[in-house]
């Protein structure tokens, strides 16, 4: 009496395992790098969102609002330097500024807009 045998031999499946392995050694260094981009990414949208809040956050409070350092914007994790003050009328109306955004090695000038506080980035 003959009986069968079904599955992968071991030969089979490390020839898959060593596939695996190399397509998976191409893929990660690139990976590593766009989850990196992403994160530096949200960062800048988190400043960019904590900017535009300005206008509303004057107008709700009736207050003027003048932003000369990171720590007044209460966003945390995020390295930046205005080199301008961003100055928010009580009305609402910003009047703009400019701001450094540091990520890794490389610095970003941000031109921050008036009316809405939109913000450009400068090269």
């Amino acid at each position: 009496m003959k009986t069968s045998y079904s599955g992968f031999t071991l030969i089979e499946v490390l020839i898959t395992l060593t596939l695996l392995g190399m397509v998976a050694s191409l893929v990660f260094p690139g990976m590593d790098s766009w989850i990196t981009s992403r994160k530096k990414a949200a960062d800048r949208e988190v400043f960019a969102s904590a900017l535009a809040a300005l206008p509303l956050r004057a107008r709700v409070n009736g207050e003027t609002i003048v932003i000369s350092k990171i720590d007044e914007l209460m966003i945390d994790n995020i390295n930046a330097s205005f080199l301008e003050p961003v100055t928010v009328l009580a009305s609402g109306f910003c009047l703009g500024g400019l701001a450094e955004l540091s990520q890794s090695q490389k610095t970003q000038r941000l031109k921050i807009k008036a009316p809405f506080c939109d913000v450009e980035y400068v090269r």
